[in-house]
């Protein structure tokens, strides 16, 4: 991992030094939905928010390595006649964590309008999982049980208009968020989320 790390350094150097750059800031709607692997689950989508900070460099292609804050979490419904099978109460239970994040997002321009400027992007994402909340159902689902941190990829589209950027993404879940071991199965959880952001270039 350090040695990936030194490299995408060492390559991003000349793009920063020969290329367009800027840094802003960002706000965001987010929308979770928790995918389990029981069938027994039936989640619903919670809305959160991110906030943070991104530094952007290069023309057509460009590299957008971003800082956040993000709020999210997630409902789930669990079947009643599964769980009276092992003698826990149904119901469901709303989950809610607080997350920094460190997407690192790969773009392309696709026209040359810089005053309306349509791109694509993707790219990998790290989460930190600072703050764990639950309601309903702790005998299930606990805080200790929570991973301390996640990676995803992150894909969509995007739009620069003057010095604002709206981009609309999807991040999938490459890790569990949650897993849990019981003596006879196991429970484990992963939150792909739909994202809105809107940023605006400072410098």
């Amino acid at each position: 991992m350090k040695k990936f790390i030194l490299i995408l350094i060492i390559s991003l150097v000349p793009l920063i030094s020969y290329s367009e750059s800027n840094i802003g800031i960002l706000v965001g709607y987010n929308a979770t939905r928790i995918q389990t692997d029981w069938k027994e689950i039936n989640s619903d989508l919670k809305s959160g928010f991110q906030i943070g900070a991104f530094f952007r460099t290069g023309e057509k292609f460009f590299v957008q390595p971003q800082l956040l804050y993000a709020s999210r979490g997630g409902y789930a419904e669990f079947s009643t006649e599964f769980w009276k099978s092992l003698g826990l109460p149904s119901g469901s239970t709303e989950v809610h964590v607080g997350l920094f994040q460190i997407p690192l997002i790969f773009g392309m321009l696709l026209n040359d309008n810089k005053d309306f400027a349509l791109n694509i992007q993707a790219g990998p994402v790290f989460s930190l999982v600072a703050k764990k909340g639950i309601s309903g159902l702790e005998e299930v689902i606990k805080e200790e049980n929570f991973k301390d941190y996640t990676f995803g990829i992150q894909a969509g589209i995007g739009v620069d208009f003057l010095s604002f950027m709206v981009a609309i993404r999807y991040e999938y879940a490459l890790s569990d968020i949650y897993k849990r071991v019981f003596d006879n199965y196991s429970f484990s959880a992963k939150s792909n989320t739909f994202l809105i952001t809107v940023g605006l270039k400072i410098f």
